[in-house]
C-alpha cells in the first residue's frame, strides 16, 4: 500500500512542478517478467519511473542508501534491493533473479552511477548476467527533465519526458560470456537511441545517422 500511495503522491507533484511527456507507453510490458533499463541523471529517477509506470518496479539502489536512517525507509518501502557499486554483487543479483523468475520487473540503472553532465556513460554488464539466467525482455526507458529539479527552475515547471522503448531479448550469440560487453553495448545503445543526440554521450558516435530501427 505504501509504495502506491508514494507513486501517487510523487504523479501528483509532477503534476503540479513539471510538464510531463511520456512517450510509447504502449510498449511497456503489462504482465510476465522484465527488466527495465533507463539512464539515471537525478537521484528522483526511481520514484519518478514507479509514478508514470502501471507495474511495481523494484529497482536495484546503491548500498549506501541503506544506511541512513530515513534514506534506508524511504527505499525499503520502495521495495529496492541493496547493490555493491563497482564490483560483481552476485548476492544482488541472484535476488533480482528471484522477482523476475516470479513474473516481477527490475528495474536497473546499467551506468552504475548518476550522469553529473546528464550524458550517457558507459554501461555495466550485470544487465546482460540477469537477461541470460532469465531470459527476461529489457525495456529501455529515457529519462530527460529531472536534472531540472532545482530551485528557481521549479517555478518555471520544467519538462520531464520519459521515453519507453519497444521490449527486446538479446541474440543468443551475445549471451556467451566472453561477449557480454559487445551485449552491454547492444542495450545501451538502445537506450541512447531513445535520447537526444546531445544526452548520448559514449554511444553518440556509433548512433550517427538513421538510428530509427534500434525504437522500432
Amino acid at each position: 500500500m505504501w509504495y502506491w500511495f508514494a507513486c501517487v503522491s510523487v504523479a501528483l507533484l509532477l503534476r503540479l512542478l513539471a510538464r510531463l511527456e511520456i512517450r510509447g507507453l504502449e510498449n511497456f510490458p503489462l504482465h510476465g517478467p522484465a527488466i527495465l533499463v533507463a539512464n539515471h541523471i537525478h537521484l528522483f529517477d526511481p520514484p519518478v519511473l514507479g509514478a508514470v509506470l502501471p507495474r511495481v518496479i523494484i529497482f536495484l539502489a546503491k548500498r549506501e542508501l541503506f544506511h541512513t536512517p530515513v534514506l534506508n525507509w524511504i527505499v525499503s518501502h520502495y521495495k529496492a534491493l541493496p547493490l555493491r557499486r563497482g564490483e560483481p554483487d552476485r548476492q544482488a543479483l541472484r535476488r533480482a533473479l528471484v522477482v523476475l523468475r516470479n513474473g516481477g520487473v527490475i528495474g536497473i540503472f546499467p551506468e552504475g552511477t548518476r550522469s553529473r553532465t546528464g550524458a550517457l556513460q558507459r554501461g555495466q554488464p550485470g544487465v546482460v548476467y540477469l537477461a541470460a539466467r532469465s531470459g527476461a525482455p529489457i525495456v529501455p526507458v529515457a529519462i530527460e527533465g529531472t536534472d531540472r529539479f532545482q530551485f528557481p527552475a521549479l517555478w518555471r515547471r520544467p519538462l520531464v519526458r520519459i521515453s519507453i522503448g519497444r521490449p527486446f531479448t538479446l541474440p543468443a550469440e551475445l549471451l556467451r560470456r566472453d561477449r557480454w560487453a559487445e551485449a552491454t553495448d547492444f542495450i545501451m545503445l538502445r537506450l541512447a537511441a531513445l535520447l537526444p543526440p546531445e544526452r548520448r554521450g559514449v554511444y553518440a558516435p556509433a548512433l550517427v545517422g538513421d538510428s530509427a530501427h534500434l525504437v522500432r
